[in-house]
C-alpha cells in the first residue's frame, strides 16, 4: 500500500493528523494525548479530560486502619486473621466518572383512588364495604438532576456504589494533576454518552419518577405514565479510592477504601471460622434432643403431667443454646477487639513484629 492508499485518521480532541500504524487498533494524539479507535474513529477519553477532580484525602496509612476495621467487622472471620494478616499491595487510586447535571421538563398522567365507606344489606343485616373511586388526572413537572455513573474498567458492584455516592463529591475540585501525585490514575474506559446509555439515563429516570410522585393525590395511585424532556451536561471528574491487598493462609483478599473517607469501606468474602461454627452448630443438639424427648414423653404420660412440665425443658434448653452462641461469639470479638486495639495503640502484631525487626537489621524500607 502507498503513501496515498494509506487510511488518514484525525484526532477529533484537537484536529491534529495522525499516522496510521499497521495492525494497531488505537491511535494516540501525540499533541493533546486523546486516543482514537481505529475501527470507530471515536474517541477514547482519558485522565487529562477530568474537568474536576474529589481529593485524596486518606493515605496509605488510614487505609491500612480500614483494612484492620474491615477485617474486625466480618463476625465469622476466624479470631486470628488481624494478627496473621499479611499485607501485599497498597494502593491509592483515581477512578474515572461522569457526572450528568441538567434539567428536565416531564408531562404525567395517572389515576388517583379516593375511599369511601358504602353499607349493604345481606341477610337483613348491615354490612361495610371499601369502595375505591378512581379520577384521572394529568400534570407537568421540571427541576435539575445530578446523577454520577462509573466509566472506568469493571469494578466489583459495592465498590461502584462506593465510588458513585463518595462522601467527598460536595468538595469536588478544578482538575489539577497536582492532586495526582503519588496515586495511579485509571482511564476512562468508554465515552460520556456511552456511559450515560449505559447507566446514567436509568438514574436520571429515578429522579424524575421520584419527583412525579409527589404529584399523588387520593388514597391510592396507579396507571402512571410520564415522558420527559432532558437537557444535560456531562462532566468528566476523577474520584479517590483506596485499595488494600492482604494474604491469610495462603489465599489472598482485598478491600477497597472511600478516598474520602477511611470508615466507608468494603471488601472481598473472608473466610469462615469452621471450628467456631461448628461449636455453635453443636449447641443445637441438646435443646432439639429435648424437643424430641418432650413429645415422646408428653405422648406418654399426658395423663400424669400438664403441658407446661413437657414445654419448660425445651424453653431452657433453647435459652441455654441462645446464651451459649452469644458467649461463643463475644469471647470472639473480644479476641479481635485486642487485636486491633493493639495495632490503634502502635504495638504491630506478631508477624509483622518479625518482619519489621529483619527489615531494621537490613537496613531497608518496608510498608506494613
Amino acid at each position: 500500500m502507498d503513501q496515498s492508499q494509506k487510511p488518514q485518521y484525525t484526532c477529533t480532541a484537537c484536529g491534529a493528523k495522525l499516522e496510521y500504524a499497521p495492525g494497531a487498533q488505537a491511535l494516540q494524539c501525540p499533541y493533546c494525548g486523546a486516543k482514537v479507535d481505529i475501527a470507530t474513529g471515536r474517541e477514547t477519553p482519558h485522565s487529562n479530560d477530568s474537568r474536576y477532580v474529589v481529593p485524596m484525602t486518606i493515605d496509605r496509612q488510614q487505609l491500612q486502619n480500614a483494612a484492620y476495621k474491615y477485617m474486625f467487622s466480618q463476625e465469622d472471620a476466624p479470631d486470628d486473621i488481624l494478627d496473621y494478616a499479611t499485607f501485599t499491595k497498597t494502593t491509592l487510586r483515581y477512578v474515572p466518572c461522569y457526572v450528568f447535571d441538567g434539567h428536565y421538563q416531564a408531562v404525567w398522567t395517572a389515576s388517583f383512588g379516593y375511599d369511601r365507606t358504602e353499607r349493604y344489606m345481606v341477610n337483613g343485616k348491615m354490612q361495610r364495604r371499601t369502595v375505591t373511586d378512581w379520577r384521572p388526572a394529568n400534570g407537568q413537572d421540571f427541576g435539575d438532576f445530578r446523577v454520577m455513573s462509573y466509566a472506568g474498567e469493571p469494578l466489583p458492584g459495592q465498590v461502584v456504589a462506593m465510588v458513585e455516592s463518595s462522601s467527598g463529591l460536595e468538595n469536588m475540585k478544578n482538575y489539577d494533576p497536582a492532586y495526582l501525585i503519588n496515586s495511579e490514575v485509571s482511564e476512562f474506559a468508554a465515552t460520556a454518552e456511552e456511559i450515560y446509555q449505559q447507566d446514567g439515563e436509568n438514574k436520571v429516570n429515578a429522579v424524575i419518577e421520584q419527583n412525579i410522585y409527589k404529584h399523588a393525590q387520593g388514597d391510592r395511585q396507579r396507571d402512571w405514565r410520564w415522558k420527559s424532556e432532558v437537557q444535560k451536561e456531562s462532566v468528566p471528574v476523577l474520584v479517590p479510592v483506596g485499595q488494600m491487598t492482604f494474604e491469610y493462609k495462603g489465599n489472598e483478599y482485598t478491600v477497597w477504601c472511600d478516598g474520602t473517607d477511611d470508615g466507608v469501606f468494603s471488601g472481598d468474602a473472608l473466610p469462615v471460622d469452621t471450628e467456631r461454627s461448628k461449636k455453635i452448630h453443636m449447641g443445637h443438639i441438646p435443646w432439639v434432643g429435648t424437643v424430641i424427648g418432650a413429645i415422646a414423653g408428653y405422648f406418654l404420660f399426658k395423663e400424669t403431667y400438664t403441658w407446661w412440665a413437657f414445654v419448660i425443658p425445651i424453653v431452657v434448653m433453647f435459652l441455654f443454646w441462645i446464651l451459649r452462641r452469644a458467649s461463643i461469639k463475644s469471647y470472639s470479638r473480644k479476641l479481635k477487639q485486642r487485636s486491633l486495639t493493639n495495632y490503634e495503640g502502635g504495638r504491630a502484631y506478631p508477624r509483622q513484629s518479625v518482619l519489621r525487626a529483619l527489615a531494621d537489621t537490613l537496613g531497608v524500607t518496608v510498608d506494613f
